[in-house]
């Protein structure tokens, strides 16, 4: 892996991207749940939108850049949106991340996290039973379902022969309540995967199906991808996918000789693996720890070094166990969790606040949709839980009375957790200006997903003066400094903003004798 890119050259790259950004031509992208603009350049992959004026500087005592506001931002201000860096959105929740992709597997694209199809689509895929669970690599799982086998495999292959009947049945069945088909509607298209990639993955966009089976189709359906699940099943580390993901479209870049973006995996600040992540105190324990990342990096190099052979444009210095490390560094130190909720969160606690108007007006639209519910709390407690295939009323009710916030009922004892029936979507990915602002326990500004997609907006928390540094924070502000300093070990240094000095300082306060906090203050 090339040596950490020297302070000028950083600026230099970063104020490239500022530039690009606020001098490309846009184009409107608009559905019912995502209203974007991005980058119209034919063949490459969406970037973002700067709203407002920003330039990187380097701060004093050559310690890092920043990046600062070149006129006054008022709060609530989105300062820039954009797509996550090379196109890259690996599902998954960290530890859970092989359960992430089965519970989503059809629901969203494959490329942006978009939800597909329609409100009827999202609650027949998530009502997906599993009688026979087999290996991800290289599988075809058996299904059930009481409605129809629906799975994105019979999605993919209804689009392909252009199915109008089974289509009308996914997407238009049953006809819900107390909504019209127009506001079910979540995206406009849905478009399958030409390549051989055993799992069908499924689009939004005809732009999506391109970018993902240009760059990362060939990988997905190589044996390596088999392989590299494989190490994330051992290591429970999805960040090997990313990785793979990453270099598979660097060596696209280096192929086309695009210049433009290839600096922007090598600009973003890391150190190896095993300086990234949480050590245990224990001595033993983080020797155990860095074999651990020693066997984790050299078998994802084995892997990729034999898939990227043909490639010789790639540096080789990526793909050895070194390189593999700084590369699974940088995601430590520069990835976010990307989170955001199916509609069918909001749709169910409209019903659920309007119960009596909807079964009254609906009967038998109102008893399709308790029959999906059901189905889906049936699959969900055995694939979350391990639980049995039925949860009691007076569980639900509990449940209910704990939580009146994200709950659903449905009536004759439907109800539960939305959250638990639908989960969100959740992934990782890295975001190119994002991971150029510096921390501070006192953010003023923080990212959101306000469009239900992986696009991140930069909101600011208050105001900001014309040459104010943007920051965000990366661990929880709610917590205790204590808290905060250990979680922020891994990033490599220790907090030293206005907050936190003020915060050990009281508790120094306290900690002193009477005595002694006398002397000092006299």
């Amino acid at each position: 892996m090339p040596n950490p890119m020297p302070l000028d050259e950083r600026v230099s790259v970063i104020q490239n991207l500022i530039t690009q950004l606020q001098n490309v031509h846009f184009v409107l992208i608009s559905s019912p749940s995502v209203v974007i603009l991005v980058r119209k350049v034919p063949g490459s992959f969406p970037t973002a939108c700067s709203k407002a004026n920003i330039v990187v500087k380097e701060k004093a005592q050559g310690i890092g850049t920043g990046i600062y506001s070149t006129e006054k931002l008022q709060q609530g201000t989105t300062v820039w949106s954009e797509k996550p860096l090379y196109g890259v959105l690996q599902k998954g929740d960290g530890c859970a991340w092989g359960l992430q992709q089965k519970l989503t597997a059809g629901t969203c694209c494959e490329q942006c996290g978009t939800f597909l199809g329609t409100m009827q689509l999202q609650l027949h895929l998530h009502g997906t039973l599993y009688s026979h669970t087999i290996p991800f690599s290289f599988s075809f799982c058996y299904f059930y379902f009481k409605a129809g086998n629906v799975t994105a495999k019979d999605i993919s292959k209804a689009l392909k022969q252009n199915d109008a009947t089974t289509l009308t049945q996914y997407l238009l069945e049953p006809v819900l309540p107390c909504i019209n088909q127009e506001d079910c509607t979540l995206t406009h298209d849905i478009v399958p995967s030409k390549s051989d990639y055993a799992e069908f993955p499924l689009f939004c966009s005809e732009s999506c199906r391109l970018y993902w089976e240009n760059n990362f189709g060939k990988l997905m359906s190589s044996k390596a991808a088999g392989l590299l699940h494989s190490v994330a099943d051992d290591f429970d580390c999805g960040f090997v996918i990313m990785v793979a993901k990453l270099l598979s479209v660097h060596a696209n870049l280096l192929e086309k000789g695009d210049k433009a973006n290839l600096d922007l995996l090598t600009v973003l600040c890391g150190a190896e693996y095993q300086q990234c992540i949480n050590q245990p105190k224990n001595l033993e324990e983080r020797l155990l720890l860095a074999k651990k990342c020693n066997d984790l990096c050299e078998r994802t190099s084995a892997i990729l070094t034999d898939y990227f052979q043909s490639n010789s444009r790639l540096s080789k210095d990526h793909t050895t166990t070194q390189g593999i490390s700084m590369i699974l560094g940088q995601l430590c130190r520069n990835c976010i969790l990307v989170t955001y909720t199916n509609p069918i969160h909001d749709y169910l606690a409209l019903v659920s606040q309007t119960i009596t108007m909807c079964a009254e007006a609906n009967k038998q639209e109102m008893q399709s949709l308790k029959d999906l519910v059901q189905q889906i709390a049936v699959y969900m407690n055995k694939e979350q839980d391990g639980l049995d295939s039925t949860t009691s009323s007076d569980e639900s009710e509990k449940a209910a009375e704990s939580d009146d916030e994200g709950i659903y009922n449905l009536g004759d004892g439907v109800l539960g957790s939305i959250q638990q029936l639908i989960p969100c979507f959740q992934g990782w990915a890295v975001y190119s200006l994002l991971s150029n602002l510096n921390h501070t326990c006192a953010p003023n500004c923080e990212p959101e997903f306000p469009n239900n997609s992986s696009t991140v907006s930069l909101e600011t928390r208050e105001r900001i003066e014309e040459g104010g540094e943007l920051c965000i924070s990366y661990v929880d502000v709610d917590i205790e400094e204590q808290e905060r300093s250990k979680q922020l070990v891994s990033y490599g240094f220790t907090c030293a903003c206005s907050r936190c000095m003020q915060d050990r300082d009281e508790k120094k306060d306290k900690m002193e004798l009477p005595q002694e906090k006398k002397q000092r203050n006299s």
